[in-house]
């Protein structure tokens, strides 16, 4: 029987070294396989969430511009309606103050019409008297009161009568004929006609002027109530706009952020996986 030498174990050798090649083939097939699906997935993936972010970036960024100019009109809109409120009040205040004036004058008015009035019905009285027979020593001293009060009462607008009357008076004496009383009389008589439709001039004034101002002051505080109303309409929107600016910039920081990262993450996958693909045909040349 012949010994077995290197020559007969040469099939063996060249059979396992043919199997560890196959192998070395077939697992670097298997890896190469594997890196090249974990490369297209997550390289997918990666430029699909690139996409996504920059996607949103760019919406966000959209929206912080959009908000941006709308509360810049806000804040326009509410410096103009808080100048409209002060307007507002302004001209409640002027018009609370003409209207005060207005009604200071229709009091002094209607007492120096009602005095004016007084005398002349104290005149007319006192000249009664006197047509009665009553002495003019007892009733002078009345008539130089009554006199001096028509003439503190004398109103330019009857200037005319006033002044015949109270010169008429002032030269009444104990001979005043029944002729030069009665001429009186009827002068008194035309100045108290005149002076009671002055009286219900100035009334119906002051009612015609509180009757507008209570409309006006009325469509003021109505005015008013709508400007206050808007007032906090406005700062209401402002606020929900600043806060939608806010959330609007953290998302836009966030996804320029995310974009960027995964750009990166992107680049760096790639330069493997181009590194994995070099080495597979570098393994594989070698076997």
């Amino acid at each position: 029987m012949k010994a077995q030498g290197p020559l007969q174990d040469l099939p063996v050798l060249l059979q396992q070294i043919y199997d560890d090649l196959q192998k070395q083939h077939d697992d670097n097939e298997d890896q190469h396989d594997r890196d090249v699906e974990y490369c297209d997935t997550t390289l997918e993936s990666l430029k699909s969430s690139i996409t996504e972010h920059t996607g949103k970036y760019a919406f966000y960024k959209q929206e912080v511009k959009d908000t941006t100019a709308a509360l810049e009109k806000l804040y326009d809109d509410l410096a103009q309606n808080e100048a409209d409120i002060k307007t507002n009040e302004r001209r409640t205040e002027e018009g609370t103050a003409q209207r005060q004036q207005q009604h200071d004058l229709y009091v002094k008015d209607l007492a120096d019409n009602n005095d004016a009035i007084e005398a002349c019905s104290l005149a007319i009285q006192l000249l009664n008297s006197l047509r009665s027979g009553t002495s003019f020593v007892q009733l002078k001293s009345k008539f130089e009161k009554v006199t001096e009060k028509l003439q503190s009462t004398k109103s330019i607008n009857h200037a005319h009568i006033y002044t015949p009357i109270i010169k008429a008076l002032a030269q009444i004496s104990s001979k005043a004929d029944q002729e030069i009383i009665i001429k009186i009389l009827n002068l008194l008589d035309s100045l108290l006609k005149q002076l009671k439709e002055a009286k219900t001039t100035i009334e119906n004034t002051e009612k015609e002027q509180a009757d507008s101002w209570a409309t006006a002051l009325q469509n003021l505080k109505n005015e008013h109530d709508n400007l206050t109303a808007r007032n906090r309409q406005l700062k209401e929107d402002i606020k929900q706009k600043e806060d939608n600016l806010e959330s609007a910039k953290k998302n836009e920081d966030h996804h320029a952020y995310m974009a960027y990262s995964e750009a990166k993450l992107y680049s760096a996958t790639q330069s493997e996986c181009e590194s994995k693909q070099a080495n597979y045909e570098k393994v594989k040349a070698e076997l």
